[in-house]
């Protein structure tokens, strides 16, 4: 079996014609067709029907295709990570990571990431939710973020690494600064990065209590917009306890101390199901590893409070 073989079927599988597939391998059609019979009498069967309106893949033909496409993509990866280890370790690094980690781990993890791979260009993103639709299309390497949805776990894989409680936060001098309960923080308006239902059972109980046809919760499309309408409203918003100790937040947010606790939240390493990972996404994972322990033995007082909210979980890289 050849990969030219595999090749001709996926592109008459994509374009329904030996012709077209053809155009777009830079081959002829009749050396396409003999590819195609080829394989199907190595493989004992027909891969596709053929008509007078091009091809179709019959039921083993589809099933074959499948794995067919898996292997010239981990064909390809092979050949990119052996450029990459020849050309010094040149490349591209795509991210997409939750806020607080962008603001603790991550940032030393790239810092020794840039000394041992200089030559890659690193592409990094904020990630907010439980859908990865970057990371399944191919656009980042790796995510950090919360476990991903049902939905998404049929195309992605998720590692636990960390889990954690909420917190919900305000402006410093907000109204409700004391507040102990939820109760008492009914009638303020909250804004919210991710959608509120998915998030947390006792705000969902608090909005959908309040019958007074007033909207209440509003979405921003990112950590630093969601702290900017803190910092000059009386919105509320909830969010993951490390993001209260981040520099900078303390200053201008408060973290309420309710009496009734959020069930922790499990923060993953997510990529993509059955794939094998580049060069520069493995070696950035072993540096960030490496930066993991040094987040829970550091005696930066920053870190520390950071480290001390969230409870980890080891992993192998």
């Amino acid at each position: 079996m050849k990969t030219q073989q595999l090749s001709c079927l996926v592109a008459a599988a994509e374009h329904g014609s030996v012709r077209m597939a053809a155009l777009k391998l830079g081959r002829s059609p009749t050396a396409v067709s003999n590819a195609l019979r080829e394989l199907e009498r190595e493989l004992g069967c027909a891969l596709i029907d053929r008509t007078p309106d091009g091809v179709i893949l019959t039921d083993a033909g589809r099933a074959f295709a499948a794995h067919a496409r898996l292997i010239i993509h981990q064909m390809e990866q092979a050949k990119n990570d052996l450029v990459e280890i020849n050309d010094a370790k040149n490349g591209r690094l795509g991210l997409t990571v939750t806020p607080w980690m962008t603001g603790s781990i991550i940032g030393p993890a790239l810092s020794r990431f840039r000394k041992r791979c200089p030559g890659v260009q690193i592409h990094m993103d904020e990630h907010l939710g439980h859908v990865y639709r970057p990371l399944r299309e191919g656009q980042v390497d790796l995510s950090f973020g919360p476990m991903p949805s049902a939905e998404e776990l049929q195309y992605v894989e998720a590692t636990p690494i960390y889990f954690q409680t909420h917190a919900v936060m305000g402006r410093k001098g907000h109204p409700a600064e004391n507040a102990t309960t939820w109760d008492e923080l009914r009638g303020y308006d909250w804004i919210m990065t991710i959608e509120y239902r998915d998030m947390s059972p006792l705000l969902k109980q608090l909005i959908e209590s309040q019958d007074d046809g007033v909207q209440r919760i509003h979405y921003a499309d990112s950590g630093l917009c969601c702290l900017s309408m803190l910092r000059t409203t009386d919105m509320l918003t909830l969010a993951p306890w490390p993001v209260v100790e981040m520099p900078g937040v303390r200053a201008i947010v408060f973290a309420l101390n309710l009496h009734e606790d959020e069930a922790p939240i499990t923060q993953c390493l997510v990529t993509r199901k059955d794939d094998i990972l580049s060069k520069p996404a493995q070696i950035f994972l072993e540096c960030f590893e490496e930066e993991r322990i040094n987040f829970a033995l550091s005696d930066d007082p920053v870190i520390k409070r950071m480290a001390a909210v969230v409870e980890p979980i080891g992993i192998s890289v």
